[in-house]
């Protein structure tokens, strides 16, 4: 049976459509359509459930030590109160997974991560945990709404919560109509917008309390078009154990000069290659799903791994891993069923406020 978030109730109420994804019972989409909520988001404010997502608690004496040798991203750089996107590889170099990780202490630390990948994180993490580290996982402890848009400063200062000079991938403890919640400026849609953490039998009075105010409720199909509008990678897609962090783009998460970590030297060894592969945006013709053939004269150079109308532009767009072969404004063509679509390479994002 499918797990369902503390949000389930409400959401039926408003006759969400559901699907699953992974092991849960999560809202595709809710009646007004998945553009009515992607434009939402983008022009004023919309409201996520993503009480799926998993949290887990890193501490003791060499937790900076152990999360150094975990991650790529350098986490002596973030102060207590901030956070930091971050990488977990395999000894490949293959990305178990992508994660926020937030510094609540001097040695205390919470990783959120995809909840499809829960436990597969889980067990990398046993398995490579030290001496005088803990780990606990509290994904169960926690309902996470996410307000994202243009005006979500605005609705969150209308509900007397202080984000007063908060700033990006900053977080603190506060309150929301007398609700003590944990709120971080982070978001994955490209707009400004708030993550904010709160015990689950509280969860769904906060939620109503942003519906009275008036904003969409959006499901995973309007996210997934907000995230790759702005050409962010979503694992198992553009980043996976057979994609790195170079060939997606993420080089700037990735500190080899902070010393030894996992997949460190199979990283550096890619990176030495002279025939490489990268994620490259696409204009198609029109819109293509993920695992369509990509080819250039004719050649196979690779496959799409995202694809959708965009909403926002009103034009299909898509990400391919390809050759790095190819050439800048190269036509391209994309395997659609039996017959072949132009598409054209563009620069990311294909949006930017």
């Amino acid at each position: 049976m499918l797990k369902r978030t503390p949000l389930f109730g409400v959401q039926s109420r408003l006759n969400a459509k559901f699907g699953p994804f992974g092991e849960w019972e999560m809202p595709l989409w809710f009646p007004e359509g998945i553009k009515r909520e992607v434009l939402a988001v983008r022009n004023e404010a919309g409201i996520f459930d993503v009480s799926h997502m998993g949290e887990f608690l890193i501490s003791g004496r060499k937790s900076l030590k152990f999360l150094q040798n975990l991650l790529t991203n350098d986490l002596s750089k973030i102060e207590i109160n901030k956070a930091q996107y971050n990488l977990m590889l395999n000894d490949e170099g293959g990305v178990i997974d992508d994660l926020i990780v937030y510094r609540l202490g001097l040695e205390e630390w919470r990783l959120v991560v995809n909840a499809s990948n829960v436990n597969i994180d889980k067990d990398w993490i046993c398995k490579n945990l030290i001496s005088d580290v803990d780990f606990r996982d509290e994904s169960e402890d926690w309902g996470l709404i996410a307000v994202q848009g243009p005006k979500s400063e605005k609705v969150l200062k209308s509900l007397s919560c202080d984000i007063e000079n908060l700033r990006r991938f900053e977080f603190r403890k506060t309150e929301i109509n007398e609700t003590k919640v944990e709120i971080a400026r982070t978001g994955y849609t490209g707009e400004d917008g708030f993550e904010i953490f709160v015990r689950p039998m509280e969860a769904s009075v906060l939620y109503e309390s942003f519906l009275e105010l008036g904003l969409c409720p959006v499901g995973l199909g309007a996210r997934d078009a907000l995230r790759l509008e702005v050409c962010y990678p979503l694992h198992g897609h553009e980043i996976g154990l057979d994609i790195n962090p170079l060939q997606a783009g993420l080089g700037w998460a990735v500190k080899f000069d902070k010393g030894s970590f996992i997949g460190r030297d199979s990283l550096l060894s890619y990176r030495e290659k002279d025939e490489k592969r990268e994620v490259f945006a696409l204009f198609p013709e029109v819109p293509v799903r993920e695992g369509s053939e990509v080819y250039s004269n004719k050649s196979l150079i690779g496959r799409v791994t995202s694809g959708l109308f965009s909403p926002t532009l009103e034009r299909p767009i898509a990400l391919a891993l390809l050759d790095n072969t190819v050439k800048k404004n190269e036509e391209l063509v994309i395997k659609k069923g039996k017959r072949f679509k132009i598409a054209r390479l563009c620069k990311k994002p294909f949006y930017r406020r």
